[in-house]
């Protein structure tokens, strides 16, 4: 097996586990309420995300084109852009734990299972994020990947898994 082969393979397998990972990614319309929960309910206390910075990144991110997964394109992505769903996926893990109860009803069909709580789909979305990072590694770290790592530690904070929180790898 020839280095370039190895390197493409692996590079395919990366790409699909990655478009696995965003396909779980809410649509639009709930990631934009769920940023503004966040925004607004989280943040503002500890300024984690800089508002301006992440609507810059997920302007960017809403307008690549689709089929730059469909070809080695996506290596062209900057390493701050590939791993943008690991923040957006930890933001909205962190706002499905703040919703309000008249809001609950509109975000009910995010559930994909029978008596699924918010709190289950949250820590899936979290997982998912730290999936992302995992994925890349330190090979395209960079500062949304600390980023990322930071808004994970401060989920599982958040749910009282402190150990785990201390445990998350800042490389």
């Amino acid at each position: 097996m020839s280095p370039t082969y190895a390197t493409h393979t692996e590079s395919l397998g990366i790409l699909n586990k990655y478009k696995d990972l965003i396909r779980q990614l809410p649509a639009k319309i709930f990631i934009d309420k769920l940023v503004t929960i966040f925004m607004r309910q989280f943040n503002w206390q500890y300024y984690i995300v800089d508002p301006d910075v992440f609507h810059t990144q997920l302007l960017e991110w809403n307008n690549l084109p689709f089929s730059i997964y469909s070809t080695e394109g996506w290596q062209r992505i900057s390493p701050d852009l590939r791993v943008f769903p690991a923040v957006l996926f930890q933001i909205v893990a962190t706002a499905l734990l703040l919703l309000p109860d008249e809001e609950e009803t509109e975000f009910a069909t995010l559930k994909y299972a029978a008596n699924m709580t918010f709190e289950d789909l949250a820590c899936d979305f979290s997982a998912s994020g730290a999936d992302i990072v995992g994925l890349f590694g330190k090979k395209s770290m960079s500062v949304t990947t600390v980023q990322a790592e930071f808004l994970r530690a401060s989920f599982l904070k958040y749910t009282a898994n402190v150990t785990e929180s201390v445990s998350v790898s800042f490389f």
